[in-house]
């Protein structure tokens, strides 16, 4: 089976309605056609998967981050690096893996280490990665931003978030445009972040030929007794059934659902975790707990190259770095 990503180009072209001749609008055109494609990256390049006949993906469900600069970037790549996650061919991180809730309008001062820190990283690994990071245009515009990195550490697609959360709308940010399928070697994969899982009539026809629909939460939940937030946060507890609820919202269009959340105190929110895999009846194979881990999810590949619609948990990995045997809840 193929995996899916949502990719959506986020770029934003000028038009100069006081003239338009036949030139003009042929330079246009290639305009939106070559940025088009580099915000897309292109045809993928060559992959051979860490094991023949499957592909494997990775849900790293991260802690808060603490907002310290740089090192954080470090900590979190170093936090994977000790998995020894040996063949993974796709690592995915959460929503907001680098942010915190505290400082989300000044959270994109650290795109460029974060870019820089994904694109290190998967050289290092040979593998393809999944990143979110708040980013700000020249323009001054603030989207919350999912990239895909090749395994040669260049850029391979960009998709950012559309369906804003009031958090997300507090912190200014505006959100992005079309969505549409990006074609890895092996799957097409459709991105949803966060609140764009919790609606899946808005993307289904973009992604009709998907695969896998990969989505990365920051999704939070408060204290009962602290009653301002609970206005517009649920409990721990509801927090985490509306993230189960959300791929199952997807059911019905037939896709294998990933989801990686975070977890931990960050303010007066209370990341749940729950990271999970369903398959495309919309059944959970296995779901990860409250605390840091990572569930790894294989697909077979079909005898084109391409996976197969079929995940399968392999094993989850808490914080202790010992793995176990995946198990439904």
């Amino acid at each position: 089976m193929k995996a899916f990503l949502m990719e959506g180009n986020g770029v934003t072209y000028g038009r100069d309605k006081r003239f338009f001749p036949a030139i003009k609008m042929l330079l246009l055109a290639f305009f939106f056609a070559s940025t088009s494609i580099f915000a897309y990256g292109g045809p993928p390049p060559a992959y051979t998967p860490k094991v023949p006949g499957r592909i494997r993906f990775a849900l790293c469900q991260t802690a808060t981050a603490k907002p310290d600069g740089t090192n954080v970037v470090n900590r979190v790549f170093d936090w994977i690096r000790r998995k020894n996650l040996d063949g993974v061919d796709v690592f995915i991180l959460p929503e907001l893996a680098f942010a915190s809730f505290l400082n989300l309008e000044s959270a994109w001062r650290l795109a460029d280490s974060v870019w820089c820190g994904a694109s290190a990283f998967t050289r290092e690994k040979g593998a393809w990665l999944v990143v979110n990071q708040p980013v700000r245009t020249d323009r001054g515009v603030l989207y919350n931003e999912t990239r895909v990195f090749a395994p040669d550490g260049e850029v391979f697609a960009t998709y950012r978030k559309r369906i804003l959360a009031r958090i997300d709308l507090q912190a200014s940010f505006s959100p992005g445009d079309a969505a549409r399928p990006v074609e890895l070697p092996f799957a097409k994969v459709g991105l949803l972040i966060c609140k764009d899982a919790f609606f899946p009539n808005v993307g289904s026809g973009a992604y009709a030929d998907a695969d896998i629909i990969v989505t990365q939460f920051a999704h939070p939940g408060v204290d009962i007794n602290t009653a301002r937030e609970a206005r517009f946060f649920p409990p721990t507890a509801w927090a985490l059934s509306e993230l189960r609820d959300s791929s199952a919202g997807w059911r019905r269009f037939g896709k294998p659902f990933l989801a990686v959340n975070k977890v931990g105190r960050d303010g007066p929110y209370n990341l749940v975790g729950g990271s999970h895999v369903t398959d495309a009846n919309g059944r959970r194979g296995a779901e990860l707990g409250s605390g840091p881990g990572v569930l790894l999810v294989d697909f077979p590949l079909k005898t084109d190259g391409h996976v197969e619609a079929k995940p399968t948990p392999q094993a989850h990995m808490n914080a202790s770095g010992m793995t176990a045997p995946s198990v439904a809840p």
